[in-house]
């Protein structure tokens, strides 16, 4: 691939919804990240896509085991007592001997991560806390041989050092500094040529909260990049959902930023990653402070852990002159009417607001709102993009303040948001942009 067609975002891709987006959206992107998880509808339709792949195996997901989040054992349990119950039903249903009223049960959700791992009990010693104070070299090195070579049926460029998240205290330090050195054993020997990601995935605000709380923590980073090799640090707080506008975000984005700063001038060697969030990363990408921001796909902004249930979110639409999403929902409608009256028809605003009003049934749509976050954030790095990068952050920051200004004069957004106050989002960027 030439390299004037780079892009400097990566896409990651769950879904296969979320591989047409990045297909329409994102189609000369630097690398695609996916994990081993992936179901096979998905994996065979990116390996006919021939993006340049960035492979993890999911190793993250254990620290749900770890945590009491989630369990092999209770999700067998729950996927056959579901199963039970339907049988059940389906019998009564056919000998027309229901109940009145009697709804038919649900099937218990499909959790891709827990279906994948269920099938290897090799890897489960990594979700036994005992295994994990106390890990077994040859034990380590078997099972990153086996991720290793799972991931490689997808012809990776890149690979993730497989990692168990940052939880407060020191319990997962050792397993990860074995599976480091484990990985970079398997590298050598198998002489491959993928380049390694080192994640460093923080899970509460409290480890992120100044560098006392972070010193630590990129101690036992350097350690891992220096075991593993890592040409890649991948950076993100699972716990931030950067777009509330919530009033503690605004300290956590500035905390966000000097940990970054810090990460620049300890791994100077290597390229960062940061993210996936709804702004942030392209903070930190205008500033210079890493070389790729990981985005999301019309869908969700914010990282989450996989192996624990997640419920489809609610449908939100991008409300650009603003530089935040907000829900679609009738009390959004009404807001998006009574705000038109109070901007000039000749503004940018008013015609942005009047064509969601126009098109609203179609935005109002799951697969139609997503078309259009993606649509939005990717002419949104455009813009940025366009930009010499020494003058990205003056760029960011004038569309942050562009939107606090048009925020400022409009009333509040309906009760479904967690911010109401319209130029919540933008203000809390616009402060953090250049300072």
């Amino acid at each position: 691939m030439n390299s004037e067609e780079l892009l400097d975002c990566i896409p990651f891709i769950s879904t296969t919804t979320d591989l047409a987006l990045a297909d329409q959206y994102y189609r000369e992107p630097t690398i695609c990240r996916i994990t081993l998880q992936a179901e096979d509808k998905l994996r065979h339709q990116i390996s006919d896509s021939k993006f340049p792949l960035w492979v993890d195996p999911g190793v993250d997901g254990f620290f749900n085991i770890l945590t009491g989040k989630q369990s092999f054992q209770k999700y067998a349990s729950k996927k056959k007592t579901s199963e039970k119950n339907l049988e059940a039903y389906n019998s009564r249903k056919q000998n027309k001997t229901l109940n009145k009223d009697e709804q038919k049960p649900g099937r218990a959700r499909k959790i891709p991560w827990v279906e994948f791992f269920a099938n290897y009990d090799e890897f489960q010693l990594l979700g036994e806390t005992s295994f994990v104070k106390k890990p077994d070299k040859v034990h380590v090195y078997e099972m990153v041989s086996k991720l290793f070579e799972l991931c490689m049926d997808l012809n990776p460029e890149w690979l993730s050092v497989p990692q168990i998240p940052f939880n407060d205290g020191a319990e997962y330090n050792r397993i990860n500094r074995e599976l480091a050195e484990a990985s970079l054993k398997w590298k050598t020997k198998a002489r491959c040529k993928c380049q390694f990601v080192l994640p460093a995935i923080f899970t509460h605000q409290r480890q992120t909260s100044g560098k006392t709380q972070w010193n630590k923590k990129i101690t036992q980073i350097e350690k891992c990049v220096n075991l593993s090799g890592a040409k890649v640090i991948w950076t993100v707080d699972s716990s931030l959902d950067d777009s509330s506008g919530q009033s503690p975000n605004e300290k956590r984005l500035s905390e966000m930023i000097r940990l970054h700063k810090h990460l620049n001038q300890v791994f100077q060697k290597q390229k960062h990653v940061a993210g996936p969030y709804w702004a942030l990363n392209l903070v930190l990408w205008s500033r210079g402070l890493c070389n790729y921001p990981a985005v999301g796909l019309g869908n969700s902004y914010q990282y989450f852990i996989p192996g624990t249930e997640t419920r489809p979110g609610k449908v939100r639409i991008p409300l650009s002159p603003l530089c935040r999403r907000a829900v679609a929902s009738p009390p959004l409608k009404q807001w998006l009417l009574e705000s038109k009256k109070k901007l000039n028809p000749s503004d940018r605003e008013y015609k942005v607001f009047n064509n969601l009003l126009k098109d609203w049934r179609k935005y109002t749509n799951k697969d139609g709102a997503r078309e259009l976050l993606a649509m939005y954030y990717r002419r949104w790095f455009d813009d940025l993009r366009k930009v010499n990068p020494e003058g990205r952050s003056v760029a960011l920051f004038q569309m942050f303040s562009s939107a606090f200004v048009v925020g400022s004069n409009l009333e509040p957004l309906p009760d479904s948001e967690k911010s109401r106050e319209p130029a919540k989002v933008a203000q809390q960027f616009m402060n953090n942009c250049l300072t």
